[in-house]
Protein backbone atom coordinates (compact mmCIF):
# COMPACT_ATOMS: atom_id res chain seq x y z
CA UNK A 1 0.00 0.00 0.00
CA UNK A 2 2.83 2.38 0.84
CA UNK A 3 4.47 2.16 -2.56
CA UNK A 4 1.19 2.95 -4.27
CA UNK A 5 0.74 6.18 -2.31
CA UNK A 6 4.19 7.28 -3.28
CA UNK A 7 3.37 6.59 -6.89
CA UNK A 8 0.17 8.67 -6.69
CA UNK A 9 2.07 11.51 -5.01
CA UNK A 10 4.68 11.48 -7.76
CA UNK A 11 1.96 11.47 -10.42
CA UNK A 12 0.21 14.43 -8.78
CA UNK A 13 3.50 16.31 -8.55
CA UNK A 14 4.17 15.71 -12.24
CA UNK A 15 0.71 16.98 -13.17
CA UNK A 16 1.25 20.11 -11.04
CA UNK A 17 4.61 20.81 -12.72
CA UNK A 18 3.05 20.28 -16.14
CA UNK A 19 0.24 22.75 -15.31
CA UNK A 20 2.76 25.37 -14.12
CA UNK A 21 4.83 24.91 -17.27
CA UNK A 22 1.71 25.49 -19.34
CA UNK A 23 0.84 28.67 -17.39
CA UNK A 24 4.28 30.29 -17.82
CA UNK A 25 4.27 30.27 -21.64
CA UNK A 26 0.73 31.73 -21.60
CA UNK A 27 1.90 34.85 -19.67
CA UNK A 28 4.92 35.27 -21.93
CA UNK A 29 2.76 35.04 -25.01
CA UNK A 30 0.42 37.71 -23.65
CA UNK A 31 3.34 40.05 -23.00
CA UNK A 32 4.74 39.44 -26.46
CA UNK A 33 1.32 40.11 -27.94
CA UNK A 34 1.08 43.36 -25.97
CA UNK A 35 4.55 44.37 -27.11
CA UNK A 36 3.60 43.58 -30.71
CA UNK A 37 0.47 45.77 -30.39
CA UNK A 38 2.54 48.62 -28.99
CA UNK A 39 5.04 48.25 -31.84
CA UNK A 40 2.17 48.23 -34.33
CA UNK A 41 0.72 51.40 -32.81
CA UNK A 42 4.13 53.07 -32.85
CA UNK A 43 4.51 52.13 -36.50
CA UNK A 44 1.09 53.66 -37.26
CA UNK A 45 2.02 56.83 -35.36
CA UNK A 46 5.30 57.02 -37.28
CA UNK A 47 3.41 56.63 -40.57
CA UNK A 48 1.03 59.44 -39.59
CA UNK A 49 3.95 61.66 -38.60
CA UNK A 50 5.62 60.88 -41.93
CA UNK A 51 2.44 61.81 -43.82
CA UNK A 52 2.12 65.05 -41.84
CA UNK A 53 5.76 65.87 -42.65
CA UNK A 54 5.07 65.20 -46.35
CA UNK A 55 1.98 67.43 -46.22
CA UNK A 56 4.01 70.16 -44.55
CA UNK A 57 6.67 69.87 -47.27
CA UNK A 58 3.99 70.13 -49.99
CA UNK A 59 2.49 73.22 -48.31
CA UNK A 60 5.98 74.75 -48.07
CA UNK A 61 6.60 74.08 -51.77
CA UNK A 62 3.22 75.55 -52.71
CA UNK A 63 4.06 78.67 -50.69
CA UNK A 64 7.39 78.94 -52.49
CA UNK A 65 5.68 78.51 -55.89
CA UNK A 66 3.13 81.20 -54.99
CA UNK A 67 5.97 83.56 -54.01
CA UNK A 68 7.76 82.88 -57.32
CA UNK A 69 4.56 83.53 -59.29
CA UNK A 70 4.05 86.78 -57.37
CA UNK A 71 7.60 87.88 -58.20
CA UNK A 72 7.13 86.93 -61.87
CA UNK A 73 3.93 88.99 -61.98
CA UNK A 74 5.75 91.95 -60.44
CA UNK A 75 8.62 91.56 -62.93
CA UNK A 76 6.17 91.36 -65.83
CA UNK A 77 4.55 94.64 -64.79
CA UNK A 78 7.92 96.47 -64.80
CA UNK A 79 8.31 96.55 -68.65
CA UNK A 80 4.77 97.93 -68.98
CA UNK A 81 5.56 100.77 -66.58
CA UNK A 82 8.86 101.44 -68.35
CA UNK A 83 7.09 101.50 -71.73
CA UNK A 84 4.51 103.99 -70.43
CA UNK A 85 7.29 106.16 -68.97
CA UNK A 86 9.23 106.04 -72.25
CA UNK A 87 6.09 107.09 -74.13
CA UNK A 88 5.63 110.09 -71.81
CA UNK A 89 9.29 111.06 -72.18
CA UNK A 90 8.99 110.78 -75.97
CA UNK A 91 6.02 113.17 -75.97
CA UNK A 92 7.84 115.61 -73.70
CA UNK A 93 10.89 115.41 -75.97
CA UNK A 94 8.68 116.16 -78.99
CA UNK A 95 7.01 119.13 -77.29
CA UNK A 96 10.28 120.69 -76.03
CA UNK A 97 11.74 121.52 -79.49
CA UNK A 98 8.35 122.84 -80.56
CA UNK A 99 8.28 125.30 -77.70
CA UNK A 100 11.89 126.24 -78.44
CA UNK A 101 11.10 126.88 -82.12
CA UNK A 102 8.04 128.92 -81.26
CA UNK A 103 10.08 131.04 -78.84
CA UNK A 104 12.68 131.62 -81.56
CA UNK A 105 9.90 132.49 -84.04
CA UNK A 106 8.43 135.04 -81.62
CA UNK A 107 11.86 136.61 -81.15
CA UNK A 108 12.33 136.84 -84.92
CA UNK A 109 8.95 138.51 -85.29
CA UNK A 110 9.90 141.08 -82.66
CA UNK A 111 13.23 141.72 -84.39
CA UNK A 112 11.50 142.09 -87.76
CA UNK A 113 8.97 144.51 -86.28
CA UNK A 114 11.79 146.55 -84.72
CA UNK A 115 13.73 146.56 -88.01
CA UNK A 116 10.62 147.73 -89.91
CA UNK A 117 10.13 150.56 -87.43
CA UNK A 118 13.74 151.71 -87.87
CA UNK A 119 13.38 151.74 -91.68
CA UNK A 120 10.24 153.90 -91.39
CA UNK A 121 12.04 156.37 -89.11
CA UNK A 122 14.95 156.62 -91.54
CA UNK A 123 12.60 157.26 -94.48
CA UNK A 124 10.77 160.01 -92.61
CA UNK A 125 14.02 161.71 -91.62
CA UNK A 126 15.33 161.64 -95.19
CA UNK A 127 12.09 163.11 -96.54
CA UNK A 128 12.23 165.99 -94.03
CA UNK A 129 15.87 166.77 -94.67
CA UNK A 130 15.60 166.75 -98.47
CA UNK A 131 12.33 168.31 -99.52
CA UNK A 132 13.47 168.51 -103.13
CA UNK A 133 13.52 164.70 -103.38
CA UNK A 134 10.16 164.30 -101.62
CA UNK A 135 8.41 162.86 -104.67
CA UNK A 136 11.22 160.40 -105.37
CA UNK A 137 11.25 159.24 -101.76
CA UNK A 138 7.51 158.64 -101.73
CA UNK A 139 7.73 156.69 -104.96
CA UNK A 140 10.56 154.54 -103.62
CA UNK A 141 8.69 153.92 -100.34
CA UNK A 142 5.54 152.94 -102.25
CA UNK A 143 7.56 150.60 -104.44
CA UNK A 144 9.08 148.98 -101.35
CA UNK A 145 5.65 148.53 -99.79
CA UNK A 146 4.34 146.99 -103.03
CA UNK A 147 7.30 144.61 -103.11
CA UNK A 148 6.76 143.76 -99.44
CA UNK A 149 3.09 142.98 -99.99
CA UNK A 150 3.80 140.64 -102.86
CA UNK A 151 3.78 137.06 -101.58
CA UNK A 152 5.63 134.18 -103.14
CA UNK A 153 3.68 130.96 -102.92
CA UNK A 154 5.84 128.00 -102.04
CA UNK A 155 4.61 124.46 -102.49
CA UNK A 156 6.57 121.83 -100.54
CA UNK A 157 6.22 118.06 -100.73
CA UNK A 158 7.28 115.21 -98.48
CA UNK A 159 8.51 112.20 -100.45
CA UNK A 160 9.18 108.84 -98.90
CA UNK A 161 9.15 105.23 -100.13
CA UNK A 162 7.63 106.08 -103.49
CA UNK A 163 4.82 108.28 -102.18
CA UNK A 164 4.46 112.02 -101.71
CA UNK A 165 2.14 114.56 -100.12
CA UNK A 166 2.20 118.34 -100.02
CA UNK A 167 2.77 120.32 -96.83
CA UNK A 168 -0.23 122.42 -97.77
CA UNK A 169 -2.46 119.35 -97.70
CA UNK A 170 -0.99 118.20 -94.39
CA UNK A 171 -1.71 121.64 -92.95
CA UNK A 172 -5.33 121.45 -94.10
CA UNK A 173 -5.69 117.94 -92.69
CA UNK A 174 -4.23 119.06 -89.34
CA UNK A 175 -6.73 121.93 -89.15
CA UNK A 176 -9.60 119.55 -89.91
CA UNK A 177 -8.39 117.10 -87.25
CA UNK A 178 -8.10 119.92 -84.71
CA UNK A 179 -11.66 121.06 -85.49
CA UNK A 180 -12.91 117.47 -85.25
CA UNK A 181 -11.73 117.41 -81.64
CA UNK A 182 -14.24 120.14 -80.79
CA UNK A 183 -12.05 123.19 -81.40
CA UNK A 184 -12.45 126.07 -83.85
CA UNK A 185 -10.01 126.71 -86.67
CA UNK A 186 -10.19 130.42 -85.81
CA UNK A 187 -8.41 129.62 -82.55
CA UNK A 188 -5.27 128.57 -84.43
CA UNK A 189 -2.61 131.27 -84.38
CA UNK A 190 0.52 129.16 -84.80
CA UNK A 191 0.36 125.65 -86.29
CA UNK A 192 3.55 123.58 -86.12
CA UNK A 193 3.81 120.30 -88.05
CA UNK A 194 6.22 117.44 -87.35
CA UNK A 195 6.22 115.02 -90.29
CA UNK A 196 7.38 111.45 -89.73
CA UNK A 197 7.38 109.76 -93.16
CA UNK A 198 8.56 106.44 -91.71
CA UNK A 199 5.32 106.34 -89.69
CA UNK A 200 3.25 108.03 -92.40
CA UNK A 201 2.09 110.32 -89.62
CA UNK A 202 2.13 114.01 -88.72
CA UNK A 203 2.20 115.33 -85.16
CA UNK A 204 1.04 118.91 -84.78
CA UNK A 205 1.16 121.57 -82.08
CA UNK A 206 -1.39 124.39 -81.87
CA UNK A 207 -0.41 127.68 -80.27
CA UNK A 208 2.47 126.01 -78.44
CA UNK A 209 0.30 123.27 -76.93
CA UNK A 210 0.67 119.62 -77.86
CA UNK A 211 -1.44 116.57 -77.09
CA UNK A 212 -1.39 112.83 -77.72
CA UNK A 213 -4.54 113.38 -79.81
CA UNK A 214 -2.82 115.88 -82.10
CA UNK A 215 -1.85 113.33 -84.73
CA UNK A 216 -2.95 112.57 -88.30
CA UNK A 217 -2.07 109.64 -90.54
CA UNK A 218 -1.79 110.20 -94.28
Amino acid sequence: MVPRKKTLAKTAAKKSVSTEEKKVPSVVEKKETAVAEVAKKETAVAAVAKKETAVAEVAKKETAVAAVEKKETAVASVPKKETALAHVEKKETAVAPVQKKETALAEKKEMAAAAGKKETDVTVKKTTAKRTTKTTTKTTTAAKKTAAKKEVKTVAYVQYAGSEISIEKLEAEAKKAYAALGHKEEEIEVLTLYVKPEERAVYYVVNGEGSSEYKIVY
